[in-house]
């Protein structure tokens, strides 16, 4: 039986899509003024300020009482047993999905009071900063490609460890609100390449929301498709080039996936099989955990196997993959980088 978001709780011009489980959720649009972030230098120092003082107060408790409460507010919280549950592993692609929707989406269909209050502190904010940051550095490379070029050229977005490529998503509704006549007449399929169904299932309706009549993406010749894929077996990538010599605009992704999660050996094999199987004008955008104190600190609270960077550590990876960093953008704790051939 579905789930579904009392009405009284739903916002107006925001769509809504079920997952496999039959649970209604937001569709989030970072162009709508409920999930929009002021991502200016002085709005980011702001909030980098406050999470600063919400970890400096919780890592004044004693260690045994952070593991006590952060144990007793998770029988409270949707979104801390998904945190609960990356111990030694990742954030699921729908634990982290809840996480981006901010504490005025989390309806009391599917979250808790105690979910929205932790929405609501600073430190949550850095998944929503990380997908708006992902989204513009797509966008940009997106309508840079598609200047120009004749409608017959198709779109693909490939996106690594996607789960319901929200990044890939909000790129083609910021280009549709920007620039429609890039978009008109035009084939876009969004591939994910993910071990996990739950994800790519959720996006798919997502994007099916997003194209009904009135909503941002009404009109967009938009497909979605899931293909299970092990980035210990990067070869297996050639599969998803094959057919793209004929001039389809290609552009590959990972928000909170591969750089996140790969050790050093398998983000380079990744890197050099993109490099290999992808035409010149292929990107690759990811976003990239920055090793800090407020990193380390909630790293060893949550024990999830994410992994951070210290920048010249990330840099000398992506040059001896063949790459090189062409823009990066900072959000809260991390770093977005879209990356092209060296």
């Amino acid at each position: 039986m579905a789930i579904l978001i009392p009405p009284m709780e739903r916002v107006s011009g925001v769509c809504y899509a079920q997952t496999s489980q039959g649970v209604e959720l937001p569709v989030v649009d970072v162009t709508h003024p409920s999930f929009a972030l002021d991502a200016s230098p002085a709005a980011l120092a702001a909030v980098r300020e406050h999470a600063a003082e919400e970890a400096a107060k919780w890592q004044h408790r004693p260690r045994w009482l952070r593991r006590l409460l952060y144990l007793l507010l998770a029988r409270q919280s949707v979104l801390l047993q998904g945190m609960r549950a990356s111990n030694g592993t990742f954030l699921s692609g729908m634990n982290t999905y809840l996480f981006k929707l901010g504490p005025a989406h989390l309806a009391s269909s599917f979250a808790k009071r105690m979910d929205r209050k932790m929405a609501a502190k600073a430190s949550a904010l850095e998944v929503r900063y990380r997908l708006q940051a992902m989204a513009e550095l797509l966008v940009e490379k997106l309508v840079a490609e598609l200047r120009g070029a004749p409608a017959s050229r198709p779109v693909r977005l490939l996106n690594i460890a996607g789960g319901p490529a929200m990044d890939d998503l909000n790129a083609l509704i910021l280009a549709q609100r920007r620039a429609p006549e890039l978009l008109a007449g035009r084939a876009v399929r969004i591939e994910v390449l993910d071990l996990h169904e739950e994800g790519p299932a959720f996006g798919r309706n997502a994007l099916a929301a997003l194209r009904e009549p009135g909503a941002p993406l009404a009109g967009v010749d938009a497909v979605f498709e899931h293909r299970d894929y092990d980035w210990n077996r990067p070869a297996t990538l050639l599969e998803s080039f094959a057919g793209t010599a004929g001039g389809a605009i290609t552009l590959g992704s990972s928000e909170g996936g591969l750089f996140h999660y790969g050790d050093d050996a398998t983000i380079r094999v990744n890197l050099e099989a993109l490099r290999e199987y992808s035409g010149p004008s292929f990107s690759f955008t990811g976003s990239v955990g920055i090793d800090s104190p407020e990193n380390r600190a909630a790293l060893a609270l949550t024990g999830a196997a994410v992994r951070y960077f210290k920048m010249d550590a990330f840099e000398a990876l992506v040059r001896r993959s063949g790459w090189r960093i062409e823009r990066q953008v900072p959000t809260m704790r991390s770093l977005c980088v879209r990356l092209t051939k060296a």
